[in-house]
């Protein structure tokens, strides 16, 4: 198979690919800036949050390739984006956790699920959620929170 699809012409998709194109999108969201231009469409208003997206999917993407080492870097960098909605960072907390549990890290796995954790990053975005337009919801956060403490569960035992 050559990776071109027949039929349109351009790549087949794969995570391969997204792979790519995750990382390419990385590379044109500058960190810091407070807009993007993308011709022709309007600039992008909050780079921040698309940064924190890109970083998500690629943290997944590597952990479905089954490459945790390469899952660690964009998670920790979702998890330490202070400006990432809140939901997102908590699930660069679940990928960082799972990442580190395939790489036999049980400590470092469990300092991604800590309470303490996630109760910073709960209150460090607390206002910067209430801000954004389609951040997660109270329940969507608890249902969150208690994905990590039973992973947390999980991995002590």
């Amino acid at each position: 198979s050559s990776g071109i699809n027949a039929e349109y012409g351009g790549p087949t998709p794969s995570l391969t690919y997204a792979v790519l194109c995750l990382n390419n999108a990385l590379d044109l969201l500058p960190p810091g800036a407070e807009s993007v231009k993308c011709l022709p469409a309007a600039p992008a208003k909050n780079p921040s949050g698309l940064r924190a997206s890109v970083l998500c999917n690629l943290a997944y993407v590597w952990l479905e390739l089954g490459d945790p080492l390469q899952a660690i870097q964009p998670a920790q960098a979702l998890i330490e984006l202070a400006t990432a909605p809140v939901d997102l960072r908590l699930l660069g907390c679940i990928y960082a956790a799972e990442a580190n549990i395939l790489l036999d890290k049980t400590f470092e796995a469990t300092s991604c699920l800590s309470p303490e954790l996630v109760d910073r990053i709960k209150q460090s975005s607390a206002a910067a959620a209430k801000q954004e337009t389609g951040s997660a919801t109270g329940k969507d956060l608890n249902e969150i929170t208690g994905t990590i403490i039973l992973n947390n569960v999980a991995v002590q035992c």
